[in-house]
């Protein structure tokens, strides 16, 4: 809305004041409002998606921090009992030394095997508290507040159902997502491009009080794109869309590639693991009929003993396997952007194959 005054020096018998009133009414062509809007809203979801990725990258931060902390405070405590069976067993072997009833390489083998194990339980122990520290860091929280925390225990792995996760990985890994609302906003902006070479009109209907005389006109403007055609900057969106689909086509192959080596290291610490809880099985079984054995006098303490220390390490290898198997689960997790089990999933309301496949229609 604009108006204008104006005073005429001479005077007379009519008003010197003229009073001019106009209101511009621009008419929008070729649905350049609705591309700008589609170019803002792409960036939008293009940022909050991002937003969200980082959220995703800290959680996925914090569970192989904690997970390798619960397995560190697992194994310390497994290592502590093989340490203390070990010394049982070099006690016993230098008694039989005196005796008569073991040789000098027994004792040297088992104090060997004693220190072993006691460098690995130290080295353990003392690695605890920087994975606590670690995992404090990550979490957030300060070393009060996270020793207040009670830390859920080691659990051992299960098995996961692992179909379709490509088509899941493509619908709503989060950087996918993103790509593709960026591919959105630079569409739109080729549209918008394209819709500049049809130019906008401005209406200007206004009112003039001229010394008495009420006059009436209707004006309009327009700002015409003879020279081109716009086609400079169409050719720059045009490429700028190229640019888009290229990367987002190459983030899906390497989200391909990667689902499938994060499958396979899956599957193959799955089947170690089944191998690992079967061994596992097998010398609790053995352990159990030893143990009746001992009870019975028909075995000595030193047999019996060694049982349980082979127990002890088919248990230190089951947790190590379980570990792995965890560990191979929040690698397919990073892969997917999201848990296995969707309380984290975002709903998408984005079609990879109509945005890709009818990329080339519009010119």
């Amino acid at each position: 809305m604009n108006g204008g005054l104006e005073n005429h020096s001479q005077s007379n018998d009519k008003s010197p004041w003229t009073y001019r009133l106009a209101i511009d009414v621009p008419i929008i062509t070729g649905n350049k409002r609705e591309a700008q809007i589609a170019i803002a809203a792409g960036i939008s979801e293009a940022t909050r998606i991002e937003v969200a990725l980082t959220a995703w990258n800290v959680h996925s931060r914090v569970a192989k921090s904690l997970l390798e902390y619960q397995h560190s405070l697992a194994l310390s405590s497994i290592l502590k009992n093989e340490v203390a069976m070990r010394n049982s067993i070099a006690e016993m072997l230098i008694k039989r030394l005196d005796v008569g009833m073991a040789s000098s390489i027994e004792v040297s083998n088992a104090r060997i095997a004693l220190q072993k194990a006691e460098q690995a339980y130290l080295a353990e122990s003392g690695r605890t508290p920087v994975l606590a520290a670690s995992l404090s860091s990550d979490s957030g929280l300060g070393m009060t507040a996270f020793n207040k925390l009670s830390v859920k225990p080691f659990e051992e792995a299960t098995e996961i159902n692992i179909g379709n996760l490509q088509y899941q990985s493509l619908l709503n890994r989060l950087d996918i997502r993103a790509s593709l609302a960026r591919y959105e906003s630079a569409e739109a902006n080729l549209r918008l491009e394209i819709a500049k070479q049809y130019p906008d009109i401005t209406l200007s209907p206004s009112k003039t009080l001229d010394q008495g005389d009420r006059i009436w006109s209707l004006g309009f403007s327009s700002l015409l794109t003879l020279i081109n055609k716009n086609r400079g900057m169409i050719a720059e969106a045009n490429s700028l869309r190229e640019v888009e689909v290229a990367q987002f086509e190459a983030l899906q192959s390497k989200v391909i590639s990667d689902l499938n080596q994060a499958k396979a290291a899956y599957d193959a610490a799955l089947q170690a693991t089944n191998k690992t809880k079967v061994l596992l099985t097998s010398q609790q079984k053995l352990m159990q009929q030893n143990e009746r054995q001992f009870n019975a006098g028909l075995t000595d303490r030193l047999e019996f003993t060694n049982t349980r220390l082979e127990n002890i390490i088919a248990t230190e290898n089951m947790l190590n396997s379980s570990y792995q198997l965890h560990l191979a689960k929040l690698n397919l997790e990073d892969v997917l952007q999201r848990p296995l089990d969707d309380r984290l999933t975002v709903q998408s309301s984005l079609s990879i194959a109509d945005n890709i496949s009818n990329r080339n229609n519009l010119q």
